[in-house]
């Protein structure tokens, strides 16, 4: 049987030392809570490293091949991929910043898209931003959500620190980049450029139970 070849290799590479950390972290949690016979755990704790660290695997499940995932907030998954992209990118001299929409006005967060469609192209933008960004460039990365209509709508940017001189990104170049490294857009997701972004659009898959905030 053939071995399927991992079509968001250099995303994985990319993404992989913020992975490490993160399910480095809930292992430290739990040998922590486990080595002292004679100590209370506290289950709040581990339930909690827990469920980071299994939404750090939901994320990687999408880089590995096709993984059907069931729908899940937009807001989560951001921000579970800002938590896996600040590593690298500090490495690299870059802060990230995560900026989500005010709730109230535009309900972005509760919003459920397809963690297959959605992780893979997120990070892949994510990655191709900061590598275009010449070494010794300080600054930040960041990704901006938004509901609109019935899309769900991710922009990718940069910003020099503040001194540095701007730093202008061929944007219709990354387009076509991220066009190459995803090998084939996912089913209910467009890429264009505007206002110095790298904009993703993904198609809404409903709210989150409970959540009726920006409903049409």
């Amino acid at each position: 049987m053939a071995i399927p070849t991992l079509l968001h290799r250099d995303t994985v590479a990319f993404v992989m030392p913020g992975l490490v950390h993160r399910l480095g972290n809930l292992l430290f949690t739990l040998q922590g809570a486990a080595q002292f016979d004679d100590r209370p755990v506290d289950h709040a704790v581990v339930r909690k490293a827990t469920a980071r660290g299994g939404a750090v695997l939901v994320v990687a499940r999408t880089l590995l091949g096709p993984a059907p995932e069931p729908p899940a907030p937009a807001g989560e998954l951001l921000a579970v991929i800002a938590d896996l992209v600040r590593l690298p990118l500090r490495d690299a001299g870059h802060a990230f910043v995560l900026q989500v929409a005010d709730a109230d006005t535009a309900g972005a967060g509760v919003e459920l898209v397809d963690p297959a469609a959605f992780c893979p192209a997120v990070l892949t933008a994510i990655r191709l931003i900061g590598a275009a960004v010449p070494a010794g460039q300080t600054g930040n990365l960041a990704a901006r959500l938004e509901r609109v209509g019935h899309e769900v709508r991710v922009g990718v940017g940069y910003a020099g620190a503040v001194g540095e001189l701007p730093f202008p990104l061929a944007l219709d170049g990354l387009a076509g980049d991220w066009t190459a490294a995803m090998g084939q857009t996912p089913p209910g997701t467009t890429v264009s450029t505007t206002a110095g972004e790298l904009r993703l659009a993904f198609a809404l898959r409903g709210l989150r139970a409970g959540d009726a905030t920006g409903q049409a």
